[in-house]
């Protein structure tokens, strides 16, 4: 009632959008039922990705599909997995054709940082997002190039470590100024070996710290028990 909303803050948080290439000039030319069909089959395929991924899609909008990590649960490899499902994307779509066979192309973007989520209104409820955040990675997008992943500095900086970034160098970017941008070419060999040992070990620093728990290192190993548990355990 009133002005109530079940809206939370993420501190970090990963948006990402993707488009199709020329979509105006397709829907002018194709029958909305087989524009309807054609986009259908491509979110379906975006939607699997996504949930391999552990990405959480927010929604589609027109030709336009917006997906987010870290949210609604924190990660700390949201950047992470948000360009290996960007990456992903630009794969699968080339499996998908217009009427007259040419291929679908799309155009993806991202950006890490702040932001707020949940849902508000009091009717129709979808879960959204709000924030500079939002807005950065539409931009990504829009300033981006067709089958390529462009992402800002603060996404760059988070998996420079694990994934191929070419340097853009710096561009007017509407609404933002200058902006240091960067295209994601590919995830390096081992990553998601690395990230998924990095992700493990922030969970056990989690629950390591948690109220009631405590961490006892046996043979390079750590076990949690909880309060009162402890001695028969050991």
């Amino acid at each position: 009632r009133g002005d109530r909303s079940l809206a939370e803050a993420f501190n970090n948080a990963t948006i990402l959008f993707a488009d199709v290439v020329s979509f105006t000039t397709l829907s002018a030319r194709v029958q909305p039922s087989q524009l309807v069909s054609l986009l259908n089959r491509m979110f379906i395929c975006f939607d699997s990705l996504a949930e391999e991924c552990g990405v959480e899609k927010i929604k589609t909008i027109g030709d336009c599909y917006m997906g987010a990590g870290g949210l609604p649960e924190p990660d700390v490899l949201h950047a992470h997995k948000v360009c290996r499902f960007g990456l992903q994307m630009l794969e699968a779509v080339q499996q998908f054709h217009d009427d007259q066979n040419n291929p679908i192309r799309i155009r993806a973007g991202a950006h890490s940082g702040p932001c707020v989520a949940g849902v508000i209104g009091l009717k129709k409820f979808t879960y959204d997002v709000w924030g500079d955040a939002v807005n950065t990675a539409s931009r990504m997008e829009s300033h981006g190039e067709p089958m390529r992943l462009h992402v800002s500095a603060s996404t760059a900086s988070l998996v420079a470590d694990d994934f191929d970034c070419a340097d853009r160098g710096t561009m007017t970017v509407k609404g933002k100024g200058e902006m240091h941008t960067f295209f994601v070419n590919s995830e390096k060999e081992g990553s998601q070996w690395r990230t998924s040992v990095s992700q493990q070990s922030s969970k056990r620093k989690t629950v390591a710290n948690a109220p009631g728990v405590f961490a006892v290192s046996l043979d390079q190993h750590a076990s949690w028990f909880q309060d009162g548990e402890s001695d028969a355990a050991v």
